[in-house]
Parts: structure tokens; sequence; C-alpha cells
């Protein structure tokens, strides 16, 4: 009976930390990322060269990968990837299969699989026509990854058996 009393306890304290451990990454984008355009080119930016579909600005998800993707009417457009780096305090661009921009095919459709931190992840997507590389549209998006419950109970649970055993 304690052991099972216990293992509730255990279980409401690893909910309650979880449902309370993001409070202070609620972190503001600046105002020139909430316009969706980095301050930099934030004037040179004409039209819209991407529309991205995914993903959903302030999404949530429990899994550390995740699908980025994206269309475009135009063709010779470019696409760039960066996440924001707290502990730098700077956005680093994000790698796939050893590149770190991409043009997109004729289909117009773009997706890449990046894989986040958990907790708050801040992705920039740059892009611009591959001829004129200095006039850009630049989106930002968050994307929360929530920790995996499950995983953290299991983890206790295991650790737990082995403390008895």
């Amino acid at each position: 009976m304690k052991k099972i009393c216990f293992m509730l306890v255990f279980i409401i304290m690893v909910s309650l930390f979880a449902a309370t451990s993001y409070a202070d990454d609620d972190i503001p984008l600046d105002k020139a990322e909430v316009a969706g355009q980095s301050a930099e080119t934030q004037e040179k930016v004409i039209e819209d060269f991407i529309t991205v579909t995914r993903p959903e600005d302030n999404e949530t998800t429990d899994n550390r990968l995740f699908v980025v993707c994206g269309v475009t009417k135009y063709e010779g457009i470019i696409v760039e990837l960066k996440k924001f780096n707290f502990r730098d305090n700077k956005y680093e661009s994000i790698t796939v299969d050893g590149e770190s921009s991409w043009l997109i095919g004729d289909g117009g459709f773009f997706a890449k699989e990046i894989e986040l931190d958990e907790g708050v992840n801040r992705i920039k997507f740059i892009a611009y026509k591959d001829a004129e590389p200095e006039v850009k549209q630049v989106s930002v998006f968050k994307v929360m990854v929530k920790k995996n419950i499950k995983k953290q109970i299991k983890d206790g649970m295991d650790n737990k058996l082995i403390n008895i055993i």
C-alpha cells in the first residue's frame, strides 16, 4: 500500500513539474521577429517568396524530431533554416544531410526534418531568389517541445525498481 501511495505521489509531482516547468521559457520575440522579419532585412523585403505551412507559430509538440515545410510559386528560391541558441544568444544554421540551404525544386514544395531542443525553440526561415540574395524574406516561428511525461514516469519507475532490488 505504501508503494502504491508513493507511486501516486511521484506521478502527481512529475505532472505538476511538467505543467509548470516552461513558465519562464515564454520568451517574447523581438518586435522585428513578431512582424516576421529581422531588423536588418525589414526594409528590403519586397514580397513573400515562401509560405511556411509548418510550423504554425506557437506550435507545441512532444516529439523532438519535427518536420518544417512550405511552398512557393516562384522558381529559383533558396531557403535557409536557423535555430536560436539561447545559451549564446544568437541564431545558428540548421544543417540537414550536410547542407544548410536548399534550392526549392520545380514542384514549389519544401520539407526538412529537423531536431528541436526540449523547451522553447525559435526557428528562422530565410528565403531569397538565387539571382537576388540581398532581397530576403525572414520569418520566425516559436515551437515548444514538451517533456515526454511517459518517459519520465517510466524512467522514475525503473529507478525505483532498481533501488528496491
